[in-house]
């Protein structure tokens, strides 16, 4: 399977601050738009490590950061090319504390 990689209009600068240079924008993916700045907790090895799913909810997390060498080591290749598909992150693991 032949993965498509398309990075033309991924982010939007929306507002910028003179004094600072910071930046208010939107991140564009194919789940949806996250809006910047944001908290964006890191997940290694499959898991956000500290937050429980619950707390996930509560803070609002509009996105985790996954490392793709950890997930490539444990779950492994197999369980992400589950169904012949590459398995996307939210599917390995329970993001949704409702699940």
């Amino acid at each position: 399977m032949m993965l498509e990689l398309r990075f033309d209009n991924v982010f939007e600068v929306l507002n910028t601050d003179p004094e600072s240079f910071a930046r208010r924008g939107q991140l564009k993916t194919a789940h949806g738009i996250v809006e910047t700045p944001i908290f964006m907790p890191v997940g290694t090895q499959g898991t956000v490590k500290s937050v429980s799913p619950h707390e996930l909810k509560d803070l609002e997390a509009q996105i985790i950061l996954g490392n793709t060498y950890h997930l490539f080591v444990r779950p492994g290749l197999e369980t992400i090319k589950k169904n012949g598909r590459p398995a996307l992150i939210h599917e390995l693991g329970s993001a949704d504390p409702n699940r």
